[in-house]
């Protein structure tokens, strides 16, 4: 099995349906929580386009990067064996994704395996909503073993609403924290990033600018009680970065650090610009435009593939 540790996620997937033994072992919790633990970090970048999860290829490997697009996973609705899901929005984490579909449900997917389990939203709850009349924002968290939801914590709306610094969630002591961010001025905006599921990383600038700058973390472990940041690299659009970014509800990004290059949407032209370090290279590829005008802002991301099995209720 220490072998199996080297291999990633995709790979031993394949291998899997070639014989019943090694299936047993893929579908074993303890390994293949070991495995993500221990196997490389294999990422592909993802991008959420027109209600759906497609899968991207940005090559840097040229002189002039290219970018293909390929065809959307299929999510299948739960109640149809032909439907695909719309889905609104996207959150990663330990090889899984959180999709919001437009039916007032969230579904759990790992596209790795093609598992789902879909969960019902509360009667009363509206994405991106909060009543007024409470001075508190209360949060609840969904327990997959039991199939039911519980409030967790409530917080002042001033809390909630950090100029200058961020939140991260602990699920084991289920407790909010602040996340200290890079300085900034009011005049400043940033935006976050997770590559890997391992590098966090932020694109900094001033609203009067066409220049970004990238700083990253040292480390997302939570045992370290704040995090520090270095700058890394800097790029300039063509146009001020405010342009870019400011109409969009959730600015994305992807870096390469090694290679000194911003992967990001302008959703405002309808473009993907990949962006190098003291101008290396500036490229434009449009989203798709055969797929009709955008319905929603597109979101990349990057996704590492699990054997992380979604856990089922007990009752």
């Amino acid at each position: 099995a220490f072998v199996l540790f080297r291999v990633p996620a995709k790979s031993l997937k394949r291998l899997g349906s070639t014989c019943k033994q090694w299936n047993a072992l893929f579908e074993n919790e303890r390994f293949t929580k070991k495995h993500y633990c221990k196997a490389p970090k294999q990422s592909m970048i993802l991008m959420l386009l027109n209600s759906k999860v497609c899968p991207m290829n940005v090559n840097l490997k040229v002189s002039t990067p290219s970018i293909e697009f390929k065809s959307a996973l299929s999510l299948k609705n739960s109640n149809s064996n032909s439907k695909e899901v719309d889905i609104t929005g996207v959150f990663h984490c330990d090889g899984l994704l959180l999709c919001f579909a437009n039916d007032n449900k969230l579904v759990a997917w790992n596209p790795c395996l093609g598992e789902t389990r879909w969960i019902q939203l509360k009667t009363d709850y509206k994405k991106g909503s909060m009543k007024s009349n409470k001075p508190f924002v209360e949060f609840e968290i969904y327990e997959f073993s039991s199939d039911s939801w519980k409030v967790f914590d409530k917080f002042s709306l001033e809390f909630i609403k950090p100029v200058h610094n961020g939140l991260s969630f602990n699920f084991t002591t289920e407790r909010f924290k602040r996340l200290c961010l890079p300085p900034i001025q009011d005049s400043d905006w940033i935006v976050l990033s997770l590559a890997r599921e391992e590098q966090l990383s932020v694109l900094y600038s001033n609203y009067h600018t066409s220049n970004i700058d990238v700083w990253i973390a040292n480390s997302i472990d939570d045992t370290r009680a704040t995090l520090s940041w270095r700058k890394s690299f800097t790029v300039e659009l063509k146009v001020p970065a405010i342009s870019v970014f400011i109409s969009v509800k959730s600015p994305s990004f992807l870096i390469d650090e090694d290679k000194k290059v911003v992967v990001c949407c302008d959703s405002s032209h309808y473009m993907v610009n990949v962006i190098g370090e003291d101008n290396t290279y500036y490229t434009e590829h449009p989203l798709v435009p055969s797929q009709g005008p955008l319905l929603w802002y597109p979101c990349i991301f990057s996704y590492v593939p699990s054997l992380v099995r979604i856990q089922r209720s007990k009752g």
